[in-house]
């Protein structure tokens, strides 16, 4: 249906001649259509300024302003797209007929005109007037739609920013020194919210708690959970007792108990919480699902600390693993997600953890804020991107390399890591300057009692773990080899003149060497304390410490 029926349709008929117009306002007016007339273009531009109309019939050939000239202004100046523009006219050369369509006409009709045909394009001319009224009160429609949707988009996008600026100040500061350990940190999310969050607090009795999580997804939905997850962690560390710093896997399993996502989005995180104590470098770590942590030692191997189980917030209940971890002087701790080892070159290959570890190691006698820094760009230069595809967070814990007066080894009881511990101990001596012989009793010595360990203290176990300190005094070298293995009642008899097979070849050798040898009651661990007397005083030896006090 059209909107306007004849009797309310509206005419502008444009003709220099009197009597043609006279004519055509009669046929117009019989068949119920309202006229306004205008002697030429410039009069009927100047009657369009004032209102506009749907249906104009305009002679070509006319004084002041043509028909070509007025339909060119009333199309550029006045931007009525939407009028119907029928030309009268006696010209029939294809030039013209161009050059009147390249104006603007939309329709033509010859002189003289015919009453059927004028009407017949009349009609047209009305339907097209229709669809162009309707096709803009659609685009008005349409336009506004967009403007509220771009205002929402800009609120929306000023919200995102806003709450990326919270995520970033609800982070740690980039670097911190905890005593003998430094903590640095990068975190770059994918877009300006991301999955990712991290944090390190300071706990009591000289503890530190640290954390990384990654929640699956991106952008808003990732980033609230994670927000959630931050604080109630944070909280939960900063409440949690001395007696509990041991069991992080408690922690986790709280965790999944209370963000199990029992919605159809089934939205869940990885995480791995670490608690260290900062006097001796040992702590306690466990994650979920998340990328094992690297510890890097300065000659050896990247070594991954094992860990697994579910991620947090899909089944209940779940339950997870602590595993132990030792930080010697001069060692680093890398907590990562899987944005850094996933990320990928031009080539399409994907940098992995072994490839993590060797862009970690080319930094590991640097701080860590230099060793992040330059991690961060390495990253880069490897993915050719200043922006990853993934959120990257990483935190670092590194332990200062310390003097020359001590030297201490973690590691597990097995054959390969043991005779390496061994040859670092060798060079270690012989950098402090003792003689050959001193050095072969020792190290042959502790060789010994490494042994020992992994022969009797872990028998019932494929590994454990071995804590090895030396320290060099003005007149002793101090030997204290820990194990978490079977408990050592007692240290077989010292006597010296024993023959070599009845205490075993190991232990004669050792209390041979050694000056004093002895079991030390500290727990849940086995301590052997091998004291060696130095017959040359050592000037590089750090002061002698004072005995220790009952701090009770």
């Amino acid at each position: 249906m059209t909107g306007k029926t004849a009797a309310t349709q509206h005419v502008l008929l444009v003709e220099d001649s009197a009597a043609e117009r006279m004519r055509l306002k009669a046929m117009l007016e019989r068949a119920g259509y309202s006229v306004s007339e205008c002697v030429d273009g410039q009069a009927a531009f100047e009657a369009l300024q004032e209102q506009s109309c749907d249906l104009i019939l305009s002679d070509w050939q006319m004084p002041r302003l043509d028909g070509v000239q007025l339909c060119q202004k009333i199309r550029g100046e006045l931007g009525l797209e939407g009028s119907y523009f029928i030309m009268l006219t006696g010209r029939d050369s294809r030039a013209d007929l161009l050059a009147a369509f390249a104006a603007g006409i939309d329709d033509f009709l010859a002189k003289p005109v015919n009453h059927d045909e004028l009407f017949a394009r009349l009609r047209a001319g009305q339907r097209v007037c229709d669809l162009r009224a309707r096709l803009a009160r659609e685009n008005d429609r349409t336009r506004l739609a967009l403007n509220r949707e771009r205002e929402a988009k800009r609120l929306l996008d000023e919200d995102i920013a806003a709450a990326g600026t919270l995520q970033q100040a609800l982070l740690p500061p980039r670097q911190t020194e905890l005593g003998d350990f430094e903590i640095a940190t990068f975190f770059q999310p994918a877009a300006i919210l991301g999955g990712d969050m991290l944090n390190y607090l300071p706990l009591r009795n000289g503890w530190v708690a640290f954390f990384l999580l990654d929640v699956c997804g991106h952008g808003a939905a990732s980033a609230l959970l994670s927000f959630a997850v931050f604080h109630a962690l944070t909280q939960w560390l900063e409440d949690c007792e001395p007696t509990e710093y041991a069991r992080p896997d408690q922690l986790l399993e709280r965790l999944n108990q209370r963000f199990r996502d029992r919605s159809e989005t089934a939205r869940y995180f990885t995480i791995v919480l670490g608690l260290m104590d900062l006097e001796s470098g040992r702590g306690y770590l466990s994650h979920a699902a998340h990328p094992p942590p690297l510890q890097l030692r300065d000659g050896l191997p990247a070594a991954t600390i094992p860990g697994g189980g579910l991620p947090v917030g899909i089944f209940s209940p779940a339950h997870y693993n602590t595993h132990e971890f030792y930080l010697a002087p001069g060692d680093c701790l890398a907590l990562f997600t899987d944005g850094a080892t996933e990320c990928v070159n031009a080539a399409g290959e994907e940098l992995g953890s072994p490839g993590l570890a060797r862009l970690l190691e080319d930094g590991l006698k640097l701080p860590a804020t230099q060793a992040i820094t330059a991690l961060h760009q390495k990253l880069q230069n490897w993915s050719g991107q200043a922006l990853m595809d993934d959120d990257v967070s990483v935190l670092l814990l590194r332990r200062s390399a310390g003097d020359l007066t001590a030297f201490t080894r973690h590691l597990h009881s097995e054959a390969v890591q043991i005779s390496g511990a061994v040859d670092d101990l060798r060079k270690w001596l012989a950098e402090c300057g003792h003689d050959e012989n001193f050095v072969f009793q020792c190290c042959v010595s502790v060789a010994e009692a490494l042994n020992n360990v992994h022969e009797h203290a872990y028998s019932e176990r494929e590994t454990g773990d071995i804590e090895l300190i030396c320290q060099c005094e003005t007149r002793t070298l101090q030997v204290l080899i820990r194990d978490w293995g079977e408990a050592l009642q007692s240290l077989p008899d010292s006597d010296l003149n024993a023959t070599e097979t009845e205490h075993g070849r190991g232990w004669f050798i050792i209390q041979s060497w050694m000056d004093t040898v002895e079991l030390l009651d500290c727990g849940n661990a086995n301590v052997l304390k091998l004291v060696k007397n130095l017959r040359v005083p050592f000037a590089g030896a750090a002061p002698q410490a004072e005995p220790a006090r009952d701090k009770s």
